[in-house]
């Protein structure tokens, strides 16, 4: 049994939900890929207290009801498996909460795999997914979190399924993920704009009931733009036709719905991103945090930076592989 170790994870960018209404064969789903920044380093230890003490120190942590949430996740895994030591878990890094980037999920399926790691037990992919309860509305942060790379997910079967934030449907079955493939090395600016205050689960939920269902027609534009443009020029490394279908979902309902949360001050910075030159600017999940896309990238946040100080700016590059397990 080892004393302590980390796990660090990448961050992914989900490009857009898919099928949010009721409009056919499956409901849900979604497109995306890993980042190597921002990242999250969580770090385990055997505690000669009893219990799980839970500290997050990043900038933007969990929220208390989330804390909550994950030690009731994980006393389970401990009751299950009579586990009679102490844990003490560090969660940081540059991940935010709630920014858009897939923090909660990286940390739930870290917290489950590392406790696995920290006491000898086996567990499977597929078991820790099932543990995590997440993957219930979009499969691509169980998959990048594992994978890396991108991955299309088509959701779920449409049998009555509702709507909702992945951390809100438990019970479920892990969405489809029908293509994952390596991301070409594109550059990719991230920005996190820390003046815009980040949404709360329950504000997640409340626009999820809000702006579904989706109609039909606005659902097969959504999935118009996530195949035969972000998923072939994946596939083709048509780095033009990329950034055009990224720009063309920010126009699309759901996306121009999760924009709305934001107002002005998002499209303030979106426009001087492209000020400054970029070919394509997204918003990834519910936001606020932004990602874009062009040449020289470096020199392009160098210049953001000085221009919009109250703005966390990242070069970052794509990752075509999971997490990675240290000893410690």
């Amino acid at each position: 049994m080892q004393t302590a170790f980390s796990v660090i994870c990448p961050s992914r960018l989900h490009l857009s939900l898919i099928g949010m209404g009721h409009a056919g064969y499956r409901v849900n789903g979604g497109i995306g890929f890993a980042l190597n920044a921002p990242s999250l380093d969580i770090q385990f230890s055997i505690s000669s207290e009893p219990g799980i003490d839970i500290q997050d120190v990043r900038e933007f942590p969990f929220e208390t009801i989330q804390i909550q949430q994950l030690q009731a996740l994980l006393g389970g895994f401990i009751s299950n498996n009579k586990i009679a030591q102490g844990v003490r878990i560090h969660v940081g890094g540059s991940t935010p909460t709630h920014g858009g980037f897939g923090s909660s999920t990286a940390i739930r399926l870290a917290c489950l795999e590392g406790m696995s790691h920290l006491f000898n037990l086996e567990a499977s992919r597929e078991e820790l997914v099932v543990a995590s309860g997440r993957g219930g509305t979009s499969g691509i942060g169980i998959n990048t979190y594992f994978d890396g790379g991108f991955v299309f997910d088509v959701g779920h079967a449409a049998e009555g399924s509702d709507f909702a934030p992945s951390h809100s449907r438990t019970g479920h079955d892990p969405s489809l993920a029908l293509i994952q493939m390596p991301m070409p090395q594109w550059e990719i600016g991230v920005c996190i704009p820390r003046q815009i205050p980040l949404k709360t689960q329950l504000e997640e939920q409340h626009f999820f009931r809000s702006h579904c269902p989706l109609p039909a027609c606005d659902i097969h534009e959504i999935l118009y733009h996530s195949v035969y443009g972000i998923t072939a020029s994946v596939k083709e490394r048509d780095f033009g036709r990329f950034c055009g279908a990224v720009r063309a979902l920010q126009r699309t309902a759901w996306k121009k719905g999760e924009r709305t949360l934001y107002g002005e001050r998002l499209q303030q910075v979106e426009d001087a991103i492209y000020d400054a030159g970029a070919l394509a600017v997204g918003m990834s999940s519910l936001g606020p945090g932004l990602f874009f896309l062009g040449d020289d990238v470096p020199t392009k946040i160098e210049a953001l930076r000085k221009q919009l100080p109250t703005c966390e700016w990242l070069s970052t590059s794509v990752r075509n592989s999971g997490r990675e397990v240290e000893d410690g």
